[in-house]
């Protein structure tokens, strides 16, 4: 009797995620740039730092146990400021296909194809930026870093402590569906935004009976 083949995640060094690093060449098949990525790019140059565009490619983990998904990413880094010690590193992403899935078996060590591609991309959404200021990584939006462009970085302590909250209050209302309670942690939502979970318990939603 033939034991069923289980996708898993493979180890640490077991699988490498990334397909094209933001070092490499840009590859001739890979998408322009998007209009968001260059307007906050010229937002912050406006601002007066020096920006860079990288483009990379990478398998990201799907929703189910093994699972990965190809993504692409535009990222956004600025630095080098005259009067302003913060950098800001901001991330544009999305699935390269709608459907397109595969999983990770370890009797073959590789992925195998699950779910067929259907041709046509995902949407471009921002993932959560940073502003930095040596080791202090600020967690913002991308709303935040333009307004921060805006005034040349010059705000006061207090402004990334209300943006703080602003998450904090978020996190309060994001549960991650577990039905019973458990510690507090940081869990991923299928379109990749860190959420903060906690720890309560998720009511089981209502269905009509047929």
């Amino acid at each position: 009797m033939r034991t069923a083949r289980l996708p898993e995640f493979p180890g640490e060094h077991e699988f490498e995620t990334v397909i094209t690093g933001n070092l490499d060449p840009r590859p001739d098949d890979a998408p322009e740039e998007p209009a968001p990525v260059k307007s906050l790019a010229k937002a912050l140059e406006s601002g007066g730092w020096k920006t860079k565009i990288g483009f990379s490619r990478a398998w990201r983990r799907g929703q189910r146990t093994g699972t990965y998904r190809k993504a692409e990413f535009f990222g956004v880094y600025a630095g080098e400021h005259e009067a302003s010690p913060y950098r800001v590193v901001s991330v544009y992403w999305r699935f390269a296909d709608k459907t397109e899935e595969f999983a990770w078996f370890r009797d073959v060590m590789a992925l195998e194809a699950t779910e067929r591609a259907c041709g046509t991309p995902a949407s471009w959404t921002w993932q959560d930026g940073r502003i930095v200021h040596g080791f202090t990584r600020h967690r913002v939006k991308v709303t935040d870093i333009k307004e921060f462009a805006k005034v040349r970085g010059s705000v006061l302590p207090g402004w990334f402590a209300g943006i703080a909250r602003r998450f904090a209050e978020q996190a309060a209302k994001a549960l991650c569906g577990a039905r019973e309670e458990h510690p507090a942690h940081e869990w991923e939502t299928g379109g990749g935004t860190l959420k903060s979970c906690s720890g309560k318990a998720s009511k089981p939603k209502e269905v009509e009976a047929p």
